[in-house]
Protein backbone atom coordinates (compact mmCIF):
# COMPACT_ATOMS: atom_id res chain seq x y z
CA UNK A 1 0.00 0.00 0.00
CA UNK A 2 2.96 2.37 0.58
CA UNK A 3 4.47 4.43 -2.22
CA UNK A 4 8.10 4.41 -1.12
CA UNK A 5 9.21 6.90 -3.77
CA UNK A 6 6.78 9.53 -2.46
CA UNK A 7 7.36 9.26 1.30
CA UNK A 8 10.65 9.71 3.13
CA UNK A 9 12.32 7.00 5.17
CA UNK A 10 11.70 9.17 8.24
CA UNK A 11 7.92 9.23 7.66
CA UNK A 12 5.83 8.09 10.62
CA UNK A 13 4.39 4.56 10.65
CA UNK A 14 2.33 3.94 13.77
CA UNK A 15 2.79 0.17 13.87
CA UNK A 16 6.54 0.43 13.21
CA UNK A 17 7.77 3.03 15.69
CA UNK A 18 11.57 2.71 15.82
CA UNK A 19 13.56 2.47 19.04
CA UNK A 20 14.06 5.99 20.33
CA UNK A 21 17.12 7.76 21.65
CA UNK A 22 17.93 7.07 25.33
CA UNK A 23 16.12 9.34 27.75
CA UNK A 24 17.85 11.08 30.64
CA UNK A 25 16.71 13.87 32.92
CA UNK A 26 18.50 17.18 32.49
CA UNK A 27 19.06 20.09 34.84
CA UNK A 28 17.76 23.59 34.22
CA UNK A 29 14.52 25.36 35.07
CA UNK A 30 12.99 24.85 31.61
CA UNK A 31 13.59 21.10 31.81
CA UNK A 32 12.19 20.98 35.35
CA UNK A 33 9.05 22.91 34.34
CA UNK A 34 8.56 20.57 31.40
CA UNK A 35 9.09 17.52 33.61
CA UNK A 36 6.52 18.88 36.09
CA UNK A 37 4.01 19.36 33.27
CA UNK A 38 4.52 15.79 32.05
CA UNK A 39 3.99 14.38 35.56
CA UNK A 40 0.77 16.39 36.02
CA UNK A 41 -0.58 15.45 32.60
CA UNK A 42 -1.82 12.20 31.11
CA UNK A 43 0.62 10.77 28.59
CA UNK A 44 -1.29 9.46 25.57
CA UNK A 45 -0.67 6.21 23.64
CA UNK A 46 0.93 6.00 20.20
CA UNK A 47 0.17 4.11 17.02
CA UNK A 48 -3.14 2.41 17.87
CA UNK A 49 -6.25 4.18 16.64
CA UNK A 50 -9.93 4.46 17.40
CA UNK A 51 -10.44 5.72 13.82
CA UNK A 52 -12.78 8.35 15.20
CA UNK A 53 -12.42 11.78 13.63
CA UNK A 54 -12.44 14.94 15.70
CA UNK A 55 -15.87 16.61 15.88
CA UNK A 56 -14.18 19.95 16.55
CA UNK A 57 -12.01 19.70 13.45
CA UNK A 58 -14.95 18.69 11.26
CA UNK A 59 -17.06 21.60 12.53
CA UNK A 60 -14.40 24.08 11.41
CA UNK A 61 -13.81 22.61 7.95
CA UNK A 62 -16.94 23.16 5.90
CA UNK A 63 -15.72 26.41 4.37
CA UNK A 64 -12.73 24.57 2.89
CA UNK A 65 -14.85 21.68 1.63
CA UNK A 66 -17.19 24.05 -0.19
CA UNK A 67 -14.56 26.37 -1.66
CA UNK A 68 -14.87 26.39 -5.48
CA UNK A 69 -11.08 26.42 -5.79
CA UNK A 70 -11.01 22.81 -4.56
CA UNK A 71 -11.53 21.76 -8.19
CA UNK A 72 -7.81 22.50 -8.71
CA UNK A 73 -6.35 20.73 -5.67
CA UNK A 74 -2.68 21.28 -6.58
CA UNK A 75 -3.01 25.08 -6.51
CA UNK A 76 -5.62 25.05 -3.73
CA UNK A 77 -3.21 23.13 -1.49
CA UNK A 78 -0.84 26.12 -1.49
CA UNK A 79 -3.55 28.45 -0.14
CA UNK A 80 -4.81 26.46 2.84
CA UNK A 81 -3.27 25.73 6.23
CA UNK A 82 -3.92 21.99 6.06
CA UNK A 83 -3.39 19.83 2.99
CA UNK A 84 -2.24 16.29 2.17
CA UNK A 85 1.39 17.10 3.00
CA UNK A 86 1.35 19.52 5.90
CA UNK A 87 -0.68 20.88 8.80
CA UNK A 88 0.78 24.36 9.11
CA UNK A 89 1.36 25.95 12.52
CA UNK A 90 2.84 29.25 13.77
CA UNK A 91 1.46 31.10 10.76
CA UNK A 92 -0.13 34.05 12.58
CA UNK A 93 1.51 37.49 12.56
CA UNK A 94 2.70 38.72 15.96
CA UNK A 95 0.25 41.64 15.75
CA UNK A 96 -2.71 39.28 15.38
CA UNK A 97 -1.44 37.12 18.23
CA UNK A 98 -1.13 40.22 20.42
CA UNK A 99 -4.67 41.36 19.64
CA UNK A 100 -5.98 37.86 20.34
CA UNK A 101 -4.20 37.84 23.72
CA UNK A 102 -5.61 41.24 24.73
CA UNK A 103 -9.07 40.15 23.58
CA UNK A 104 -8.85 37.06 25.77
CA UNK A 105 -7.69 39.09 28.78
CA UNK A 106 -10.15 41.98 28.58
CA UNK A 107 -13.01 39.76 27.44
CA UNK A 108 -12.59 37.43 30.41
CA UNK A 109 -14.73 37.19 33.51
CA UNK A 110 -11.65 38.21 35.46
CA UNK A 111 -11.86 41.81 34.18
CA UNK A 112 -15.59 42.15 34.74
CA UNK A 113 -15.13 40.57 38.19
CA UNK A 114 -12.45 43.10 39.15
CA UNK A 115 -14.68 45.90 37.88
CA UNK A 116 -17.64 44.74 39.98
CA UNK A 117 -15.43 44.41 43.08
CA UNK A 118 -14.12 47.96 42.59
CA UNK A 119 -17.68 49.25 42.09
CA UNK A 120 -18.74 47.52 45.31
CA UNK A 121 -15.80 48.91 47.33
CA UNK A 122 -16.28 52.41 45.97
CA UNK A 123 -19.97 52.19 46.75
CA UNK A 124 -19.30 51.08 50.33
CA UNK A 125 -16.75 53.86 50.85
CA UNK A 126 -19.13 56.43 49.40
CA UNK A 127 -21.93 55.25 51.67
CA UNK A 128 -19.71 55.46 54.76
CA UNK A 129 -18.01 58.78 54.01
CA UNK A 130 -21.03 60.39 52.31
CA UNK A 131 -18.62 61.67 49.65
CA UNK A 132 -19.48 62.00 45.98
CA UNK A 133 -17.85 59.53 43.60
CA UNK A 134 -15.26 61.35 41.53
CA UNK A 135 -15.74 61.71 37.78
CA UNK A 136 -12.34 60.09 37.28
CA UNK A 137 -13.39 56.85 38.98
CA UNK A 138 -16.68 56.79 37.07
CA UNK A 139 -14.76 57.26 33.79
CA UNK A 140 -12.33 54.43 34.62
CA UNK A 141 -15.15 52.03 35.50
CA UNK A 142 -17.09 52.97 32.38
CA UNK A 143 -14.01 52.41 30.19
CA UNK A 144 -13.32 49.00 31.76
CA UNK A 145 -16.91 47.94 31.17
CA UNK A 146 -16.84 49.22 27.59
CA UNK A 147 -13.53 47.49 26.83
CA UNK A 148 -14.89 44.24 28.27
CA UNK A 149 -18.05 44.39 26.14
CA UNK A 150 -16.06 45.16 22.98
CA UNK A 151 -13.55 42.38 23.73
CA UNK A 152 -16.27 39.85 24.44
CA UNK A 153 -18.75 40.62 21.65
CA UNK A 154 -16.96 42.53 18.88
CA UNK A 155 -13.27 41.56 18.82
CA UNK A 156 -13.70 37.78 18.18
CA UNK A 157 -15.73 38.58 15.03
CA UNK A 158 -13.24 41.27 13.99
CA UNK A 159 -10.23 38.97 14.47
CA UNK A 160 -11.90 36.24 12.43
CA UNK A 161 -12.48 38.71 9.57
CA UNK A 162 -8.90 40.03 9.46
CA UNK A 163 -7.11 36.74 10.16
CA UNK A 164 -6.54 35.99 6.47
CA UNK A 165 -4.59 39.26 6.07
CA UNK A 166 -2.12 38.40 8.85
CA UNK A 167 -0.94 34.99 7.72
CA UNK A 168 2.83 34.43 7.72
CA UNK A 169 4.13 31.16 6.28
CA UNK A 170 7.17 30.33 8.39
CA UNK A 171 7.49 26.83 6.99
CA UNK A 172 6.38 25.31 10.29
CA UNK A 173 4.01 22.42 10.79
CA UNK A 174 3.42 18.69 10.89
CA UNK A 175 4.79 17.12 7.70
CA UNK A 176 3.21 13.81 6.62
CA UNK A 177 5.72 12.97 3.86
CA UNK A 178 8.76 13.25 6.12
CA UNK A 179 7.36 12.55 9.60
CA UNK A 180 8.92 15.77 10.90
CA UNK A 181 7.60 18.61 13.04
CA UNK A 182 8.96 22.14 12.65
CA UNK A 183 8.21 24.78 15.29
CA UNK A 184 8.94 28.49 15.52
CA UNK A 185 10.61 29.17 18.87
CA UNK A 186 11.40 32.88 18.92
CA UNK A 187 12.72 35.49 16.52
CA UNK A 188 14.71 33.62 13.89
CA UNK A 189 14.96 30.45 15.97
CA UNK A 190 13.27 27.27 14.75
CA UNK A 191 13.16 23.75 16.11
CA UNK A 192 12.73 20.60 14.04
CA UNK A 193 12.44 17.00 15.22
CA UNK A 194 10.76 13.71 14.28
CA UNK A 195 7.10 13.43 15.25
CA UNK A 196 7.90 10.42 17.44
CA UNK A 197 10.29 12.42 19.65
CA UNK A 198 7.31 14.25 21.16
CA UNK A 199 5.16 12.93 23.99
CA UNK A 200 1.48 13.74 23.58
CA UNK A 201 -0.04 14.86 26.87
CA UNK A 202 -3.53 15.73 28.02
CA UNK A 203 -3.76 18.23 30.85
CA UNK A 204 -6.70 19.89 32.55
CA UNK A 205 -5.92 23.54 33.22
CA UNK A 206 -8.20 26.47 34.09
CA UNK A 207 -8.62 29.06 31.35
CA UNK A 208 -8.57 32.81 31.89
CA UNK A 209 -12.18 32.62 33.09
CA UNK A 210 -11.32 29.96 35.65
CA UNK A 211 -13.09 27.16 33.78
CA UNK A 212 -11.27 23.79 33.58
CA UNK A 213 -10.21 23.09 30.00
CA UNK A 214 -8.37 20.14 28.49
CA UNK A 215 -5.37 20.93 26.32
CA UNK A 216 -3.53 18.58 23.97
CA UNK A 217 0.15 19.40 24.33
CA UNK A 218 3.21 17.98 22.60
CA UNK A 219 6.29 17.84 24.83
CA UNK A 220 9.67 17.12 23.26
CA UNK A 221 11.42 14.29 25.03
CA UNK A 222 14.97 15.63 24.80
CA UNK A 223 14.70 19.44 24.59
CA UNK A 224 12.68 22.00 26.60
CA UNK A 225 10.18 22.50 23.77
CA UNK A 226 6.43 22.09 24.22
CA UNK A 227 3.33 23.55 22.61
CA UNK A 228 -0.42 23.12 22.43
CA UNK A 229 -1.60 21.37 19.28
CA UNK A 230 -3.49 24.03 17.27
CA UNK A 231 -6.42 21.91 16.09
CA UNK A 232 -9.98 21.91 17.33
CA UNK A 233 -11.11 24.47 19.88
CA UNK A 234 -8.76 26.29 22.24
CA UNK A 235 -9.97 24.23 25.17
CA UNK A 236 -12.67 21.68 25.84
CA UNK A 237 -14.46 20.51 28.99
CA UNK A 238 -14.41 16.80 28.08
CA UNK A 239 -10.95 15.30 27.58
CA UNK A 240 -12.26 12.60 25.26
CA UNK A 241 -12.71 15.19 22.52
CA UNK A 242 -9.01 15.93 22.80
CA UNK A 243 -8.31 12.22 22.43
CA UNK A 244 -10.21 12.32 19.14
CA UNK A 245 -7.99 15.26 18.11
CA UNK A 246 -4.88 13.17 18.89
CA UNK A 247 -6.32 10.20 17.01
CA UNK A 248 -6.96 12.41 13.97
CA UNK A 249 -3.51 14.05 14.06
CA UNK A 250 -1.72 10.70 14.35
CA UNK A 251 -3.61 9.23 11.40
CA UNK A 252 -2.75 12.32 9.36
CA UNK A 253 0.94 11.77 10.07
CA UNK A 254 0.84 7.97 9.70
CA UNK A 255 1.63 7.01 6.10
CA UNK A 256 0.31 3.49 6.67
CA UNK A 257 -3.13 5.11 7.06
CA UNK A 258 -5.30 7.06 4.62
CA UNK A 259 -5.84 10.74 5.37
CA UNK A 260 -8.53 11.35 8.01
CA UNK A 261 -11.94 11.72 6.36
CA UNK A 262 -12.51 15.36 7.33
CA UNK A 263 -13.68 18.36 5.26
CA UNK A 264 -10.28 20.09 5.30
CA UNK A 265 -8.53 17.18 3.59
CA UNK A 266 -11.17 15.94 1.17
CA UNK A 267 -9.95 18.11 -1.76
CA UNK A 268 -6.49 16.51 -1.50
CA UNK A 269 -7.26 12.82 -0.99
CA UNK A 270 -6.36 11.97 -4.60
CA UNK A 271 -2.94 13.64 -4.18
CA UNK A 272 -1.80 11.34 -1.38
CA UNK A 273 -0.78 7.91 -2.77
CA UNK A 274 -1.92 5.84 0.21
CA UNK A 275 -5.26 7.64 0.43
CA UNK A 276 -5.81 7.51 -3.33
CA UNK A 277 -5.25 3.74 -3.36
CA UNK A 278 -7.56 3.34 -0.37
CA UNK A 279 -10.35 5.32 -2.04
CA UNK A 280 -9.97 3.56 -5.40
CA UNK A 281 -10.41 0.24 -3.62
CA UNK A 282 -13.80 1.47 -2.40
CA UNK A 283 -12.77 1.39 1.26
CA UNK A 284 -13.78 4.97 2.00
CA UNK A 285 -17.46 4.21 1.59
CA UNK A 286 -18.30 7.79 0.64
CA UNK A 287 -18.44 9.71 -2.64
CA UNK A 288 -15.41 11.83 -3.57
CA UNK A 289 -17.34 15.04 -2.84
CA UNK A 290 -19.12 13.90 0.32
CA UNK A 291 -18.15 16.93 2.41
CA UNK A 292 -18.73 19.35 -0.44
CA UNK A 293 -22.35 18.22 -0.73
CA UNK A 294 -23.33 18.33 2.91
CA UNK A 295 -24.13 21.57 4.72
CA UNK A 296 -22.92 22.34 8.18
CA UNK A 297 -26.52 22.54 9.43
CA UNK A 298 -27.32 19.11 8.00
CA UNK A 299 -24.16 17.66 9.55
CA UNK A 300 -24.90 19.30 12.91
CA UNK A 301 -28.48 18.02 13.06
CA UNK A 302 -28.28 14.59 11.46
CA UNK A 303 -24.73 13.28 11.72
CA UNK A 304 -22.73 14.98 14.47
CA UNK A 305 -24.73 13.47 17.38
CA UNK A 306 -23.66 10.01 16.23
CA UNK A 307 -20.01 11.08 16.15
CA UNK A 308 -20.24 12.69 19.60
CA UNK A 309 -21.70 9.46 20.96
CA UNK A 310 -18.86 7.47 19.38
CA UNK A 311 -16.26 9.76 20.99
CA UNK A 312 -17.76 9.58 24.49
CA UNK A 313 -18.60 5.86 24.43
CA UNK A 314 -15.31 4.54 22.98
CA UNK A 315 -13.02 2.71 25.44
CA UNK A 316 -9.96 4.91 24.92
CA UNK A 317 -7.98 3.15 27.65
CA UNK A 318 -8.11 -0.03 25.58
CA UNK A 319 -5.74 1.40 22.97
CA UNK A 320 -2.32 -0.23 22.94
CA UNK A 321 0.71 2.05 23.17
CA UNK A 322 3.26 1.20 20.47
CA UNK A 323 5.72 3.64 22.04
CA UNK A 324 5.90 1.54 25.23
CA UNK A 325 9.35 0.06 25.69
CA UNK A 326 10.84 2.10 22.84
CA UNK A 327 12.52 4.77 25.00
CA UNK A 328 15.58 3.43 26.86
CA UNK A 329 16.04 4.86 30.34
CA UNK A 330 12.38 5.66 30.88
CA UNK A 331 10.90 2.25 31.67
CA UNK A 332 9.74 3.08 35.20
CA UNK A 333 8.13 6.39 34.18
CA UNK A 334 6.40 4.62 31.28
CA UNK A 335 4.83 2.12 33.68
CA UNK A 336 3.58 4.92 35.95
CA UNK A 337 2.19 6.83 32.95
CA UNK A 338 0.43 3.70 31.69
CA UNK A 339 -1.16 3.03 35.10
CA UNK A 340 -2.43 6.61 35.26
CA UNK A 341 -3.80 6.35 31.74
CA UNK A 342 -5.63 3.10 32.44
CA UNK A 343 -7.11 4.36 35.73
CA UNK A 344 -8.66 7.59 34.41
CA UNK A 345 -12.46 7.73 34.56
CA UNK A 346 -14.33 10.09 32.27
CA UNK A 347 -17.45 11.85 33.45
CA UNK A 348 -20.66 11.26 31.54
Amino acid sequence: MLNNSYYSETAYRGHRIPRQRPYSKKNGILYKMQDMHTKMALRLPWGNYANIDSAQIIDSGFEIANDPERKNPESFAKKVSWNHECLKIDNSHWLLEGLAFLTAVFGSRFVIGITLIVVFLVGVETYITKDRISDFIITILFCLLLIHLISYYVMPIFLEKIEQFFVVDRGCGFFRKTGMVRKHVTGKQYFEAPFTEFDATLINMPDINGLPRYQLTLVHRYQPISFNVPIGLEGVLDGRFRLADWDTLQRFMDISQPLPDIPQLEPFRALDPVTSEYDKAGKRGRPDDYWANISHDEWFKNHEPELLKAITSFHWQGLKDYMAGKVPGREEEDQIARRRWCSIKWKG
